[in-house]
């Protein structure tokens, strides 16, 4: 538990720079995993955001993922932008945070997130940015 927890409040709190009460939404990927499940406590409990959203696909991890914190949950093996979009938040997808394949995600990433938004990940990859939405939109990659 010390090991997730610190991990997750590190990267939405000090890398991501999320405030309390700030009205954003959160897309955690991979939202049943350990770090996910742990994200998605933190992101309503301690930074109390009105959205937390989280991928998973089965219907146990989906209802998990609810439990842990998740007011949305979208399939990662469907469309991710088309089912956000129908979501219709009013507060803008601000911050993503990939626990899982970030070059998988990152073009998908680029597509939702906000101007000025931040993506986070805690996986290694190439995550090319350059000539897509995240270069237009100047978001920032931790």
């Amino acid at each position: 538990m010390p090991l997730t927890y610190v991990t997750a409040y590190e990267a939405l709190v000090e890398r991501l720079e999320i405030t309390r009460g700030e009205k954003a939404a959160l897309l955690i990927i991979n939202g049943a995993g350990g770090v996910g499940a742990v994200a998605s406590q933190i992101a309503r409990t301690v930074l109390d955001l009105p959205y937390v959203i989280t991928t998973a696909s089965r219907p146990e991890t989906t209802e998990f993922t609810k439990q842990m914190g998740a007011t949305h949950v979208v399939n990662h093996r469907d469309d991710i932008p088309a089912q956000i979009a129908k979501l219709d938040l009013d507060v803008p997808l601000k911050y993503i945070f990939i626990t899982s394949s970030t070059d998988q995600y990152m073009s998908t990433c680029g597509k939702l997130c906000a101007p000025f938004g931040k993506l986070g990940s805690i996986v290694q990859g190439q995550a090319n940015m350059y000539g897509t939405d995240f270069m237009f939109k100047s978001m920032s990659f931790i």
